[in-house]
């Protein structure tokens, strides 16, 4: 299950980083923040770190 998280970040960071380029750096730094900050607590709850993703891009 961990590495299946481990997969499902480094895809969406991938996916993300290059959909919202245009945002800008800050956003992309808050999300690879969420990430880490998911791996550390390990969450594994989908929901929670989409809501916080959407939460990071809707700044």
């Amino acid at each position: 299950m961990k590495r299946l998280s481990i997969l499902w970040s480094s895809s969406f960071l991938f996916s993300f980083s290059i959909k919202f380029f245009d945002y800008g750096f800050v956003h992309l730094e808050l999300f690879i923040f969420h990430v880490f900050l998911f791996r550390a607590l390990d969450v594994s709850h989908s929901s929670v770190a989409f809501v916080l993703l959407v939460l990071d891009f809707g700044l």
